[in-house]
């Protein structure tokens, strides 16, 4: 079962382990996010995101909007398509990120297969490999000893963050 949107903090305990949506593996040409970025494609407000993202380890939506005080739309899951962020749920049984919404599907079948959709998780963001570059290039944080690894954590440190 993955951890919902409308359930408790609380709630969670130590069943639960991060399904990501990306794999920790570099499969993009990280000397491209400099030209991303001269080209207006990665923002000054993608710079801020990851900058939060990283002070904090992981965010969800919700938090990153009221900490910068602008809501980002679609943004984030660019950031995600873009490597610059990745986005993980908890779940206690399921190995597979939840599938996203399917608009021919309606709804009521999907409630009878009891099928769990991306929509109805919890959904945490974390830096990726691009947004590490992204702020080693535009900040003067020091990245030399940050891994993705960092990303993983026991998941009742969602109740400390």
């Amino acid at each position: 079962m993955y951890f919902l949107n409308n359930q408790n903090l609380l709630e969670i305990d130590d069943s639960y382990h991060q399904v990501f949506k990306n794999p920790f593996h570099v499969n993009l040409a990280l000397h491209e996010i400099p030209r991303m970025k001269d080209a207006g494609d990665l923002t000054d407000l993608d710079v801020k995101v990851c900058k939060l993202v990283h002070k904090f380890t992981f965010l969800d939506k919700q938090r990153i909007e009221r900490l910068l005080g602008v809501e980002i739309k679609d943004r984030l899951e660019s950031l995600v398509n873009m490597r610059v962020l990745n986005k993980f749920v908890l779940s206690n049984g399921y190995e597979d990120y939840p599938k996203v919404h399917d608009l021919d599907v309606p709804d009521i079948i999907k409630m009878k297969n009891k099928e769990v959709l991306e929509k109805d998780c919890y959904i945490l963001y974390c830096l990726d490999m691009a947004g590490k570059v992204l702020l080693e290039k535009y900040t003067n944080l020091d990245l030399e000893s940050w891994y993705t690894s960092e990303n993983l954590i026991r998941a009742n440190a969602v109740l400390k963050n």
